[in-house]
């Protein structure tokens, strides 16, 4: 694995990690999330640059089913993240509250609730979609051999049990409020620890992630049928 693509997978690997607390708000308080959302803007970034040559290629090539799926998730991600960025900076009381930004704070709040969220859900998705590439990075770097059929019956096993798990936190966190804005406010839990809090959020990722694999083989299956057909 060459330095460019040891960086890429490092930096992929903070995002996941800063994502999860991210979403515990009321776990670590305005300040700590305020620090942990400038992190994921400068990683994101970094992400950009390392990935710049996606970005070059746009227009260039023939466009697969799957290249056009995979196109749109990556764009609504960018857009997602520039909904963040924007209302968390004037949303901000601690990291960037030297400039000064007080109109439309009303807006960016609303904007700031479903921008995160579906920003979580994207992120899933995503991960998801390049799972197949990142599970094989992941094994060249670990050095470890093609898993047997049967470790990848129970994996698929654990998967599928954790992804009911995120079902149920999906509906138990009203998830669902907060991306189509039923509600104005994100109400926490605050009787709930912690740890099932991240646990729950982490459940919901794998949910998303599996969606996002297995919803990419379901397409795949039917488009080889269409063209199994002509």
């Amino acid at each position: 694995m060459n330095l460019n693509m040891k960086t890429k997978l490092f930096v992929d690997v903070l995002l996941l990690m800063i994502l999860l607390p991210l979403m515990g708000y009321h776990l670590f308080g305005r300040f700590v999330h305020e620090w942990l959302g400038a992190g994921m803007l400068i990683l994101f970034i970094l992400h950009t640059m390392l990935n710049i040559q996606w970005y070059k290629n746009l227009f260039r090539g023939e466009y697969t089913c799957r290249r056009l799926i995979g196109t749109l998730l990556n764009l609504a991600v960018l857009a997602v993240m520039l909904c963040i960025a924007y209302s968390g900076i004037i949303l901000s009381k601690f990291v960037f509250a030297f400039l000064s930004l007080h109109g439309g704070r009303g807006v960016a709040r609303m904007l700031h609730l479903a921008s995160s969220y579906w920003g979580f859900v994207l992120m899933g998705l995503h991960l998801g979609f390049h799972w197949e590439m990142l599970k094989g990075i992941l094994r060249r770097a670990l050095s470890q051999p093609v898993s047997s059929p049967a470790a990848g019956i129970m994996s698929r096993a654990a998967v599928f049990m954790v992804s009911l798990c995120g079902v149920y936190a999906f509906i138990d966190e009203r998830i669902a409020d907060s991306l189509f804005l039923t509600t104005h406010f994100a109400f926490f839990n605050h009787e709930q620890s912690g740890g099932i809090l991240l646990g729950k959020y982490l459940a919901m990722l794998v949910l998303f992630a599996a969606l996002g694999h297995y919803g990419m083989k379901l397409i795949g299956w039917g488009m080889g049928l269409l063209k199994g057909g002509r």
